[in-house]
């Protein structure tokens, strides 16, 4: 049996929240996150009656001790503009740097012109609300992947007649894990042996990706692999 402390405690953590975790973005932002909850805590006097003032009141105080939240996050989406398509370096990657670059100006054009857009879609009776749809269809998603390796992709709706191949860019991830882990099996496979222009997946994938760097049809991994000129490198384990 709750005490009526404790009905009041979960009461005030469900309010704040939805409207914390569309705050939720980086580290420096989760840093403020906490601060914001802190002074809610100590702050008699703040009494929200909805998601939307818990918002207002973080705003508030993160541009009090910080910068302006929005000014953070246009800080944010340049940044990431930058450093993402930085590892897009050639034109073969064309229709991918265009992806990121979309994607990116419309988070955070979605994020000035509505910060309220996370709170109003978790508010949402049923997960495929209008709203949800609505953000899935300027946005997409990255290359997505279940616990059985099966991956799927949804490129923005503006962008559907481009030819982006999402595993590209997720390849980034699997030669990080190579050189950060020693993991030499390449997670994508699953989903390119499911790929329209057919399975070119074998053994290599298992054990030495990197050596479809030389393949005549490349895949992502390999691409970034001849890309960053390491053809004729061989990781060995330290």
């Amino acid at each position: 049996m709750m005490t009526f402390e404790e009905k009041n405690e979960l009461a005030f953590r469900k309010k704040i929240g939805g409207s914390l975790s569309a705050i939720w973005v980086d580290q420096f932002a989760r840093f403020m996150h906490f601060r914001a909850l802190q002074h809610m805590r100590e702050d008699d006097d703040f009494q929200p009656s909805n998601e939307r003032e818990v918002y207002d009141y973080v705003l508030q105080k993160f541009k009090a001790e910080t910068i302006s939240l929005p000014s953070h996050f246009s800080w944010m989406s340049g940044f990431a503009t930058v450093q993402y398509t930085g590892y897009l370096t050639t034109s073969v990657f064309d229709n991918e740097r265009h992806w990121i670059s979309h994607v990116l100006k419309k988070a955070h054009e979605l994020r000035v012109n509505n910060p309220y857009f996370l709170i109003d879609i978790i508010k949402q009776p049923q997960v495929a609300s209008p709203q949800f749809i609505q953000v899935m269809n300027e946005l997409g998603t990255p290359l997505m992947m279940n616990l059985v390796g099966e991956a799927w992709f949804h490129p923005p709706k503006q962008l559907a007649h481009l030819e982006i191949k999402a595993d590209r860019f997720a390849a980034i991830n699997e030669i990080f894990y190579l050189f950060e882990y020693g993991q030499t099996e390449c997670e994508l496979k699953a989903y390119c042996r499911e790929r329209p222009e057919g399975n070119e997946t074998d053994d290599r994938c298992n054990t030495a990706p990197w050596e479809r760097a030389t393949d005549k049809q490349l895949c992502g991994y390999g691409v970034f692999w001849r890309t960053w000129g390491l053809t004729e490198y061989i990781p060995t384990k330290s």
